[in-house]
């Protein structure tokens, strides 16, 4: 079904999920090297709680799996654009 293949995806959503979406990666290496405070600034630079939006809709927050830098993490992707250290 298609809520089923989509709701296995990380980057498909079935429900509002912001204007701009904001994935940080969430693996080991990511988290030796800055990930919890780019979390916390994204969150208070936001004012969205990870896993959902901010109240306007603007802004997105989600962790996802590897993105393929672990060699320049923290990693995200930032409306499909890379951010990295």
């Amino acid at each position: 079904d298609i809520v089923e293949t989509a709701s296995f995806y990380h980057f498909f959503h079935t429900k509002p999920s912001g204007r701009h979406r904001i994935y940080l990666s969430n693996t080991v290496i990511a988290k030796m090297n800055g990930y919890h405070a780019v979390y916390d600034a994204l969150g208070r630079e936001t004012g969205a709680r990870f896993g959902g939006t901010d109240e306007a809709g603007v802004f997105g927050l989600f962790e996802t799996a590897c993105i393929g830098l672990s060699d320049q993490e923290p990693a995200m992707l930032l409306d499909g654009v890379v951010f990295t250290r």
